[in-house]
């Protein structure tokens, strides 16, 4: 079987928690994002403008702005899973607030003769705002009987090349963990070489429960300046920041009733935070009162990063009669991650005081994501971004009518799954946005949008990987299904 991923979802193993690929992956996907507005349209703001979101898809949609603007956001995530591990089913939820989006737009109107200028520069916008980009919460679970492999089996692999003196003294690895608690056993054919603690025929209960949360959102300051109402040029300089914890739970126990009970558990948890910077840079064209054409690009960010990280084990009658337990003092590592930059493309028509519609396409170069630090020169593992991961296209469409003071959105978004096909396991794993929106616009520019996402993918969890020729290891199927309401209000000022 062939090694996968995990990120926003995708797969996981637990020989690359951490410092690896699945970094790449999982901190440059980003969620569909933005003020109610954009989302109720499926984000697909970049070439409308006069929105906040146009901060972080095309900063030029600024310079569309004609006064002073703010808008504060709230929203709710209802998350459901689905997960499928041996044909044995699991459901779980998790819920949580949070607040997607805040922001500010000063407008200066340039004046001719104490006229609004209407050539040149006429008029120039500053602007602040805090955005989300991606909500890593989400609660899991499955459970089966597996009588193909075990844990014990990875444990085993990977004490590879160990003494057992070395792993007898140590506590603080999961290969010497596994040795002290007895679910491994040397070969006494093969010095250094481990195999697990059981017969060569097995059924044991897994049960397995991963619970994550954190968060990306990034910290703007803006400017654009509008060109004779033609061309729409935009700047932002982003502050971008994350936090991501992950605790895996693992049990097994024998359900051989012919012999005594064995059971074990293993627990790893896993924290990262840190921040970085980046920039975009937008333009659009207004090539008449119908029609736009936006241009926008992201740099790279290189985050700074600090993980901590700890293990424990426990084991009951593996040596028969006897129970241990051990805890990993806390780990650290500073490490830097680069993430690649996105390419946007965006058109939209306008008929005036009617409607709207929008599209917004993007590129993600994934596979030019990389890990660096001064202890450590990640050569395999930035050689595994490479091979596994690819150029993904994202696409965003969406609807505003008009009628009134009233304002009806429909959107729809699909995020394209960045790992090559051989690596897939014949899965969809693309991501699917289906939104819808409300908004109020009264006279005095006081404004109320509402917002509902519907987003849908399948994902695949692999709790262990086995070297190729041994005990046949599996994967859990999720599906997942994300429900968001996210509300705004704003105004004029």
């Amino acid at each position: 079987m062939k090694k996968i991923l995990s990120v926003f979802g995708l797969a996981i193993s637990l020989v690359s928690y951490g410092q690896n690929e699945e970094d790449v992956l999982r901190y440059s996907y980003q969620q569909l994002s933005g003020t109610p507005r954009s989302l109720g349209m499926g984000g697909s703001m970049g070439a409308l403008g006069a929105d906040l979101s146009a901060i972080h898809s095309n900063p030029a949609g600024l310079a569309m702005y004609r006064s002073n603007y703010y808008l504060a956001g709230i929203g709710f995530q209802n998350r459901k899973t689905e997960s499928s591990y041996i044909a044995q089913g699991g459901l779980d939820r998790n819920q949580n607030f949070n607040i997607p989006n805040l922001g500010i737009v000063f407008t200066q109107l340039s004046m001719e003769k104490g006229k609004q200028a209407t050539s040149g520069i006429v008029n120039v916008q500053v602007a602040f705002s805090m955005n989300r980009t991606n909500n890593f919460n989400q609660h899991f679970r499955f459970s089966a009987l597996n009588e193909s492999s075990s844990i014990l089996d990875y444990f085993g692999e990977r004490a590879y090349g160990y003494t057992t003196s070395e792993l007898s003294s140590d506590l603080q690895s999961v290969p010497g963990q596994a040795w002290n608690t007895y679910l491994i056993n040397e070969d006494p054919n093969n010095p250094n070489t481990y195999y697990a603690n059981l017969p060569n025929q097995i059924t044991m209960l897994q049960d397995a429960v991963v619970t994550r949360s954190g968060r990306q959102q990034d910290f703007n300051a803006a400017f654009a300046l509008n060109i004779s109402h033609r061309l729409y040029l935009g700047m932002s300089l982003r502050l971008n920041t994350l936090k991501f914890s992950e605790t895996f739970h693992w049990e097994e126990a024998t359900v051989d009733q012919s012999i005594a009970k064995q059971n074990m558990s293993y627990e790893f948890k896993y924290n990262t935070q840190g921040s970085g910077y980046s920039a975009r840079l937008g333009a659009l064209l207004r090539i008449n009162d119908f029609v736009r054409l936006g241009l926008a690009w992201q740099s790279p960010v290189t985050y700074q990063l600090n993980d901590e990280y700890s293990s424990s084990m426990s084991s009951n009658n593996f040596n028969p009669g006897q129970s241990y337990s051990y805890q990993s003092d806390p780990g650290q590592f500073n490490y830097n991650l680069r993430i690649p930059g996105r390419v946007d493309g965006n058109i939209a028509i306008i008929l005036p005081k009617i409607a709207s519609l929008s599209f917004d396409l993007e590129q993600v170069r994934h596979q030019d994501g990389r890990l660096s630090s001064p202890q450590y020169g990640f050569g395999p593992e930035n050689t595994q971004v490479s091979t596994l991961l690819k150029t993904s296209y994202n696409y965003r469409i969406g609807a505003e009518f008009l009628a009134g003071p009233m304002r009806y959105r429909v959107g729809y978004a699909r995020y394209e799954n960045p790992l090559k096909s051989d690596y897939s396991a014949n899965l969809n794993l693309d991501t699917y946005y289906y939104t819808a929106g409300l908004g109020y616009l009264g006279r005095s520019g006081f404004y109320c949008d509402a917002a509902l996402v519907l987003q849908q993918n399948q994902s695949l969890f692999t709790p262990y990987t086995l070297a190729p020729g041994g005990r046949t290891y599996y994967s859990a199927v999720n599906k997942n299904l994300a429900t968001r309401v996210v509300l705004g209000i704003g105004a004029r000022f």
